[in-house]
């Protein structure tokens, strides 16, 4: 890759997460149109690599791209989050004997898993700024994504992808307690201890259990903050 190429992509990545840190800290608010000579000045880059920044938050879901009227960060509804874990459960019931099964005997998956839920604790338990709470959404994500990975349906991995299933995160931040999400990855846990038990119905219920309270938890977040 040569210089140029390197500088490049040098300047869209540090625009891209300058753009999330904006959007994380609300500087950027929901439904506020983005000026990107603005930004161009804020992040002291041209307007070339925040536009390209821009088009891949379009792809993840937190900005929309309007004709003629530009583009604006997404305005979140709870209709929108309802519906993406409603699916995300659908998709995790659904695939509770293929996962058992996999993860049986496959103690390099099971090291994987227990690694992701335990970064995860860490990080939680002494967040201090924005890159360690993303980094704990991500670690978040990544067990839902070796969960479906384990079901074999190379398909269900993609739809949960595309679906942006955690895109809520972005408007969380300093405003769920940290308790809450701890309680979140010690519910994973529970899934995981169930999974290697090899006990269905309770592998169950700690899906629906994890499910529900993520609903409650998003939902009275962001209603409290004002965002739905």
């Amino acid at each position: 890759m040569n210089k140029e190429i390197l500088k490049s992509t040098t300047l869209i990545e540090t625009s891209y997460k300058n753009l999330k840190k904006d959007i994380i800290e609300g500087f950027l608010k929901p439904d506020s149109k983005i000026i990107i000579r603005e930004l161009s000045e804020r992040y002291s880059v041209s307007e070339t690599p925040i536009k390209q920044a821009l088009n891949r938050l379009v792809t993840e879901g937190l900005v929309e791209s309007i004709p003629r009227r530009g583009m604006r960060v997404k305005k979140i509804t709870w209709t929108e989050i309802d519906d993406i874990l409603e699916i995300r459960l659908m998709m995790d019931l659904h695939f509770v004997k293929k996962i058992i099964v996999a993860l049986r005997d496959n103690i390099e998956l099971q090291t994987e898993f227990q690694d992701t839920i335990s970064k995860a604790l860490e990080y939680a338990d002494t967040i201090t700024n924005v890159v360690d709470y993303q980094t704990v959404y991500q670690l978040d994500k990544k067990f839902h994504e070796l969960y479906l990975q384990c079901s074999g349906n190379k398909k269900s991995l993609e739809v949960f992808q595309r679906l942006n299933t955690h895109v809520y995160s972005t408007y969380l931040y300093r405003k769920q307690p940290r308790t809450k999400t701890i309680d979140g990855i010690k519910e994973h846990q529970m899934i995981f201890d169930a999974l290697l038990e090899g006990n269905e119905e309770k592998i169950r219920n700690y899906i629906e259990i994890h499910s529900h309270n993520a609903k409650d938890v998003i939902y009275s977040t962001l209603k409290k903050a004002n965002l739905i």
